[in-house]
């Protein structure tokens, strides 16, 4: 620390310097303007250690008078009307949502009955379980659609013809009381 504050005593004496370790950084602060300045103009860029000096230069305000009195600012007077920011001039106002209510000549549309294929209804009867069925043949442009239909492991627990089949839930086995 010592040698990096002798680069900057070489130009004023009376320097204080604060290490920032969190930032990174050194803060020194010169008695005068010109001093600080000359230590810009001759150590910006200087090689320290492998880095390279950067050097900023600020100006603080003094605060205090000759009689360490706090200089006080006037504040301006705002008006009432000042003293909140302003909605901005309304130029395009669209609506967010859609109306509670359709328009006037607005009529529901009436949907047509579903379509019912009975050929296709057919072609499903006659899949049978363990082959392949292409119901659509490809192009060279569109792919084939091929369905295969699966064998059924347990034949004998279909349910009769008319009544719903529903299988069992497993339970799951309660824990030891310790």
């Amino acid at each position: 620390m010592g040698e990096f504050e002798q680069l900057f005593k070489a130009y004023d004496s009376n320097i204080k310097v604060n290490y920032l370790k969190n930032f990174k950084k050194v803060r020194i602060t010169f008695d005068n303007k010109s001093n600080a300045e000359i230590a810009q103009a001759k150590l910006q860029q200087t090689l320290f250690h492998g880095q390279l000096l950067k050097i900023f230069l600020i100006q603080i305000r003094n605060r205090f008078t000759a009689n360490n009195m706090i200089h006080l600012y006037k504040v301006p007077k705002v008006s009432k009307e000042d003293r909140f920011l302003r909605l901005p001039k309304a130029t395009k106002q669209y609506l967010l949502s859609p109306p509670a209510s359709p328009p006037v000549d607005w009529e529901p549309i009436t949907e047509s009955a579903p379509h019912i294929d009975y050929q296709l209804l057919s072609a499903v009867t006659e899949l049978a379980p363990g082959e392949e069925h292409e119901l659509h043949k490809g192009t060279k442009s569109t792919p084939s659609v091929v369905v295969f239909c699966c064998e059924d492991d347990n034949e004998n627990q279909r349910p009769s013809a008319g009544l719903s089949f529903r299988s069992q839930p497993v339970h799951t086995r309660r824990p030891d009381i310790c």
